[in-house]
């Protein structure tokens, strides 16, 4: 339990890093329009990704969130951000139940970032 513990704080801080450093932003969250019909394609996207993730195919969401990578776009590592960020505050639990780890996210981050041209 404390291991994970510090892994999760280990994530957390690394998603505020890599937020300060590529969108100069201290916080990260997603924030999707009110009204749907107002969705651009990228808030689309990633409803469905997020749609992906909350029904538990974990694998299958992080690979939507690659399909369409995008070097240097703000939006793009925003979404990329929050993504991780909400993979992270799941419990360790509902991690294991599909198939997925607390090293995985900080390995899946890790790789985000240096595609984003930021190694750690």
């Amino acid at each position: 339990m404390v291991q994970e513990d510090y892994v999760m704080r280990m994530i957390k801080d690394m998603v505020r890093m890599i937020a300060k450093v590529l969108l100069r932003k201290d916080k990260i969250s997603y924030n999707f329009p009110e009204d749907e019909a107002d969705y651009s394609d990228d808030d689309n996207e990633y409803k469905d990704i997020v749609a992906c993730l909350e029904s538990g195919d974990i694998n299958g969401a992080e690979n939507m969130l690659y399909e369409n990578f995008r070097t240097g776009d703000e939006g793009y590592i925003l979404m990329g951000l929050d993504f991780y960020q909400r993979l992270n505050e799941y419990n360790g639990e509902y991690l294991e139940a599909h198939d997925y780890s607390r090293e995985e996210i900080d390995d899946g981050l890790r790789m985000f970032s240096q595609k984003q041209g930021l190694t750690m």
